[in-house]
């Protein structure tokens, strides 16, 4: 929402207050928005879709019945969901390049999430959506306890 000044605002229902009938109500909620957003159009971006991407932290290399954490990342739809390794590389390396990067700088994919900000990675058309790691949890992908399909 715009914020308007109050000079103008004040200005306007002074010229409006002699009649202020609803014709006269909605006269000046119009003035109100052409002063406030003039006469160009708002324009609005063109919506990105994106997906998410989950980068697991398995520091052993080996997936499996270990404790492992995650965090949940979202890229724009139809990118390479392995290029978001070196988005964060990037994202970090130019935080780290900062005068608050030299003096906190971020060393782990963790260190990057919870202390670098958003707009670096922004930057990468990358979007973090968990800052803190979460626990990964693995599945057969079956459902135990249902009956048998009929014809089986």
């Amino acid at each position: 929402m715009a914020t308007i000044n109050s000079d103008l605002t004040k200005r306007i229902i002074a010229t409006e207050k002699e009649n202020m009938t609803p014709e006269a109500l909605a006269r000046l909620a119009k003035k109100i928005d052409i002063a406030s957003f003039g006469d160009a159009p708002l324009s609005t971006s063109p919506k990105i879709e994106k997906q998410s991407v989950v980068l697991v932290s398995d520091p052993t290399g080996k997936l499996g019945d270990l404790d492992l954490d995650a965090w949940l990342v979202t890229i724009i739809l139809g990118e390479k969901p392995a290029s978001v390794r070196e988005r964060i590389q990037a994202a970090a390396e130019n935080y780290n390049a900062t005068r608050k990067g030299q003096v906190l700088p971020a060393k782990t994919v963790a260190e990057a999430f919870a202390g670098v900000p958003p707009k670096f990675f922004k930057e990468r058309q990358l979007w973090i959506l968990t800052k803190e790691p979460i626990p990964l949890v693995t599945t057969d992908n079956k459902i135990t306890g249902l009956p048998d399909e009929p014809g089986s």
